[in-house]
């Protein structure tokens, strides 16, 4: 157990340190800012409308507002961008762009031991299995650090989203609305499970080929085959259902919803799905670590 602690950290030591981490992450927070920007510049989009609705309502706006039914788009889109849903949308972005950006750092973290000519160090020092087996834990931490961060900057982005917008509309800004079910807890769990299995899929191709290149292109289009086959039990299709059934989304949002037109028959079975996939990219990854000839 000391020996797998210091090689876990050890690949922390190595990946924070690498320009594609720091890229990954940059281009991260710039995904999640750009959400926020686009979700006030959604808010002010419908300034116009609703100030002439006001003008024409007067003291009776926030009333209208709540209950008439010809505000019910309004009352739909408010609610999904009140303070509260921030960590809604920010779990939105992650699990959209989150697997794609997953998929290209974790090819590095394996590829780049072929790249740099490491990997026989790694091999005869630690073992080349437990040494990705090390690897597989890092991704799944920072896949957690991610989905943990995510909600709390979503906090921090919506309040301050909405207290742009409440200093336009003050007679919204106290406006109470039903808000759209979703768990948070949830919500992340599924994205975890998604971004985690593409990163581990990139970086099991990047171990197949020896290559960073392989294991960011082959991961990427693997996705897109899933789209064209539209087969139920793949993995798009499993976490595509499960991030509809877990997160709000609304229209004119930065993330819409997935496309999912052949989905798992229940909740269970795309979990189910998503588990026998996880479980297939780590066997066989530690399958391969075990058999493949360093040289």
């Amino acid at each position: 157990m000391r020996r797998f602690a210091e090689r876990y950290l050890l690949e922390w030591f190595l990946q924070l340190r690498s320009i594609w981490t720091v890229g990954a992450v940059g281009v991260l927070l710039a995904v999640l800012v750009a959400g926020s920007f686009s979700t006030f510049g959604f808010i002010r989009s419908m300034q116009p409308t609703l100030a002439a609705v006001e003008q024409r309502e007067g003291s009776a706006f926030a009333g209208w507002v709540a209950r008439d039914a010809e505000a019910a788009p309004f009352r739909n889109d408010l609610a999904g961008i009140q303070p509260n849903m921030g960590p809604n949308l920010y779990l939105a972005i992650l699990g959209a762009v989150g697997p794609l950006i997953a998929t290209i750092w974790a090819a590095s973290v394996v590829g780049a031991e072929f790249g740099r000519r490491t990997v026989r160090l790694r091999a005869a020092h630690d073992g080349w299995r437990a040494s990705i087996a090390a690897k597989h834990v890092m991704i799944l931490s920072a896949v957690l650090v991610c989905a943990v961060a995510a909600p709390l900057l979503g906090v921090v982005a919506g309040r301050f989203t909405w207290m742009a917008f409440a200093r336009q509309m003050p007679a919204l800004s106290t406006l109470s609305l039903p808000q759209p079910e979703y768990s948070p807890i949830t919500a992340a769990a599924v994205v975890v499970s998604g971004v985690l299995f593409y990163a581990l899929l990139g970086s099991a191709i990047a171990l197949i080929t020896r290559s960073t290149a392989a294991g960011i292109v082959g991961g990427l289009a693997i996705p897109y085959l899933e789209g064209l086959a539209g087969q139920w039990w793949l993995p798009q299709a499993a976490y595509g259902f499960l991030l509809k059934q877990s997160l709000a989304y609304h229209d004119g949002a930065f993330v819409n919803a997935p496309a999912v037109p052949h989905a798992p028959s229940s909740v269970a079975v795309a979990v189910g799905v998503m588990a026998v996939w996880l479980l297939a990219v780590v066997v066989g990854s530690q399958f391969v670590a075990s058999r493949q000839e360093i040289s």
